[in-house]
């Protein structure tokens, strides 16, 4: 629990240093860094599972253009 709660606090604390209009406003800080979190938890399980398969590097990278591209709408 105390791993997830400093992940969070440090992405929360990066999205806050960047400029306000890079952030929407309808997105909360907290929400985003679990989501975050989550696909890379998410990733690093399957890569364990099938690291052939699995291109944690790649599909991070498109995962970040896809939420910077909605941030930025």
């Amino acid at each position: 629990m105390e791993r997830y709660r400093r992940g969070r606090e440090m992405y929360v604390s990066q999205f806050l240093k960047l400029n306000k209009a890079k952030i929407r406003s309808d997105v909360d800080p907290n929400e985003l860094a679990a989501l975050i979190m989550a696909v890379m938890d998410g990733l690093q399980i399957q890569w364990l599972l099938d690291p052939k398969k699995v291109n944690m590097v790649a599909t991070f990278r498109l995962f970040s253009e896809m939420v910077v591209e909605y941030l930025e709408r």
